[in-house]
């Protein structure tokens, strides 16, 4: 399987090296290789199979933020009522593609944590992110964050579930094959 990561980088950016990574995807889909996005990586996976990601009219999303998860799924073991994660993300989904389903969302996020099909996921959090790589994003984005640097900052005290989300990624990877189906 593949993980994709995040970027700086936006999706609708017109750039060759997006389009071939949605093509991969596809075909990653279509082949039945699981794939387990974060940040741009389920964007990407939303562009790639029919949705649409746009500049979130809530503005950046950064520091912990707790997701519900709405509907549980075999790969979320243990199950749990909530996921904190660490975010920097100012791009989402504005429209899931067809058969994608939101599994858990956040007051900031709707469509945080997205199952494309049961081996194609992705979250909007960063589970790679540790606070101090956070914490130096956030000093190092002065202008763009203003005011909500410091509420990010001070929110990395809180405990994320990152650990979890590599449980649950892992859990995707070694789901049994599904039907191959076209995205």
């Amino acid at each position: 399987g593949y993980v994709i990561s995040g970027s700086r980088a936006s999706v609708y950016h017109d750039e060759q090296w997006i389009r071939d990574l949605e093509t991969f995807i596809r075909d990653s889909v279509r082949d039945s290789v699981p794939i387990f996005g974060v940040c741009f990586g389920l964007q990407v996976m939303a562009t790639a199979l029919g949705g649409t990601v746009q500049k979130s009219r809530r503005g950046w999303g950064v520091g912990v933020h707790t997701m519900t998860v709405g509907e549980e799924r075999s790969w979320m073991e243990p199950a749990v009522d909530a996921v904190s994660l660490i975010m920097s993300h100012q791009d989402q989904i504005t429209r899931l593609p067809e058969r994608a389903t939101v599994v858990g969302s956040s007051d900031h996020c709707e469509k945080f944590l997205v199952e494309f099909t049961p081996i194609h996921v992705g979250i909007q959090g960063h589970p790679e992110f540790r606070a101090p790589f956070a914490e130096a994003i956030y000093s190092d984005r002065p202008k763009e964050l203003g005011e909500l640097s410091a509420g990010a900052v001070a929110s990395l005290e809180i405990p994320t579930d990152a650990a979890r989300m590599a449980d649950w990624a892992m859990a995707i990877f070694r789901s049994p094959k599904p039907e191959v189906r076209e995205p």
